[in-house]
């Protein structure tokens, strides 16, 4: 069987399907497409985070890829939601409130990022673009805060994390909705006693659900 070389230089290391080497086939791409080579090199910035170079492969990237790896390791599962029948329960209690269904493009955020915690004050209702913006920004924050902080930064983001998206709702100026304001918004005579209305709390309309 004949050995295949490179037609140019004679090396082994072929480039698959081509007849000449990884060498010379860079060469060949500096010499035919040098614009491309020179876009890459004006597209290298600094990462937000760790201050590292990196080549910017869209308009929004702000951080660099091993951060972005970071930024993906929330812990945070949909499987972990508590149901109601098929049902996800944060929705069946918002609807509850609102007295209508919830559509395609509202979700409801959890303001701790708990998927179990369920209480009234730790829901709003939001557009799914600002809900994927807001945990985009969110998971950001989380990756600078564990760099800056190291083995205290889970303590310090769980404080911080209500501060950083109450700034975020502020500078972009989205729309959400909070079911304990919606609760206390209900009219007085459908009230009783305490902060329950006739949606109840939201203990009471877990277990009103639930029967």
């Amino acid at each position: 069987m004949e050995n295949k070389i490179c037609k140019n230089c004679g090396s082994p290391d072929l480039v698959k399907n081509r007849k000449i080497c990884v060498a010379c086939n860079r060469l060949r791409s500096l010499k035919y497409y040098p614009n491309r080579v020179d876009k890459r090199k004006q597209n290298i910035h600094k990462c937000n985070i760790c201050d590292s170079d990196y080549i910017k492969w869209r308009e929004t990237q702000v951080i660099c890829p091993s951060c972005y790896k970071l930024s993906k390791n929330t812990g945070y599962k949909n499987n972990q939601y508590k149901k109601v029948g098929c049902r996800d329960e944060h929705r069946v209690i918002a609807e509850n409130l609102l007295e209508r269904k919830l559509n395609y493009n509202e979700v409801v955020h959890h303001v701790d990022e708990n998927p179990t915690n369920n209480n009234l004050e730790n829901l709003w209702i939001m557009s799914r673009h600002n809900h994927a913006k807001l945990h985009e920004f969110l998971r950001i924050q989380r990756v600078a805060y564990e760099k800056s902080l190291g083995k205290d930064s889970v303590n310090c983001w769980n404080i911080f994390r209500v501060n950083q998206t109450t700034a975020w709702l502020e500078t972009t100026n989205a729309k959400v909705k909070k079911l304990i304001e919606l609760d206390n918004q209900q009219p007085s005579t459908l009230k009783g006693e305490g902060s329950e209305t006739k949606h109840g709390t939201s203990e009471q309309v877990e277990l009103k659900m639930k029967i």
